[in-house]
């Protein structure tokens, strides 16, 4: 969880994950709690055992996908930037892409760094 007051804000989250099926996948996203944005930037890289998946998304809305992959990702990084009018908290979010019995995991060293540029 990061509290953000009004202004322009960089990030970037470095997320270290594994997914013990490929069908089950994964998602990140955002979740604002009283934070209103005018705008994000944010591109999304996802690395397999052999290919990149890169993902842009433009969406002020909370909860709204940053990177979705159904493939095995080890890796994620999450670049961008966003305008906050109303400040709140901003929270990182890691679920399961689609159902699947196996598990998805968002393993320790993950981090999220956010600098108000403006």
């Amino acid at each position: 969880s990061f509290t953000v007051v009004p202004g322009t804000y960089q990030f970037i989250c470095t997320l270290p994950s594994t997914v013990a099926s490929g069908t089950g996948g994964l998602k990140y996203a955002f979740n604002y709690t009283g934070a209103v944005l005018s705008s994000l930037e944010a591109t999304a890289a996802g690395f397999t055992a052999s290919a990149v998946a890169v993902q842009h998304t433009t969406t002020t809305t909370t909860q709204t996908d940053l990177f979705t992959q159904a493939a095995v990702v080890l890796y994620t990084t999450i670049v961008g930037t966003m305008v906050v009018t109303t400040g709140g908290t901003v929270d990182v979010q890691f679920a399961q892409n689609t159902s699947n019995a196996s598990n998805s995991v968002c393993l320790v060293g993950a981090t999220a760094e956010f600098l108000r540029v403006a």
